[in-house]
């Protein structure tokens, strides 16, 4: 088995994909990671899709007019990339987002940093898996078990490795930040 690349941030895991990729960032907040994905130049567009809005269920301090503020915060900080064409909203649930596409577009990675909680990012995974293409990665963020982590019970950590055992994908990079992100690959 192959040792894990290391990298120092996420967006070198974004750095490393093919000129012209497609991704999906699910989970957006208020867009800070999405205009670092916009700056790259081998990105060719970005789907941001997060519902804005309480989940029940989901431990979140945020009221609606926190989530509504965010959405303006994130149209605002991508502004600039919006008249290229290079990027587009889309608000939904995250794991029933994909059926909001126009056509179901075939996507180069996913980048999943919604709902921390176990049943929430196996079932991310298992619902985005059919949309990345056979030579595509699947990455995320939050791969921890920090104080906050364990705080909040995050199952990001064996939801992944869960789906890597259901689906034949296998951990191929990490970044060093206390709040890690992955990068699967199918095997």
């Amino acid at each position: 088995m192959s040792e894990i690349i290391h990298l120092p941030k996420r967006i070198d895991l974004i750095a490393q994909l093919p000129q012209g990729s497609v991704i999906a960032e699910i989970g957006v907040w208020r867009g800070y990671f999405s205009c670092e994905m916009l700056n790259l130049p081998n990105l060719g567009h970005l789907y941001l899709i997060d519902a804005w809005k309480p989940q029940p269920g989901y431990n979140d301090p945020l009221t609606n007019v926190d989530h509504e503020a965010n959405l303006a915060e994130t149209k605002h900080n991508i502004r600039g990339h919006i008249p290229g064409g290079r990027v587009s909203i889309i608000r939904g649930d995250s794991d029933k987002a994909m059926f909001l596409f126009p056509e179901a577009p075939r996507l180069d990675a996913i980048f999943l940093d919604a709902d921390h909680s176990y049943d929430a990012v196996l079932r991310d995974l298992r619902a985005w898996v059919p949309f990345v293409k056979p030579n595509g990665a699947i990455m995320g963020h939050d791969y921890t078990n920090n104080s906050m982590a364990k705080k909040h019970q995050w199952g990001v950590i064996p939801a992944v490795t869960d789906f890597c055992d259901e689906f034949g994908w296998k951990l191929t990079h990490l970044t060093d930040e206390d709040f890690a992100s992955f990068c699967l690959r199918k095997i």
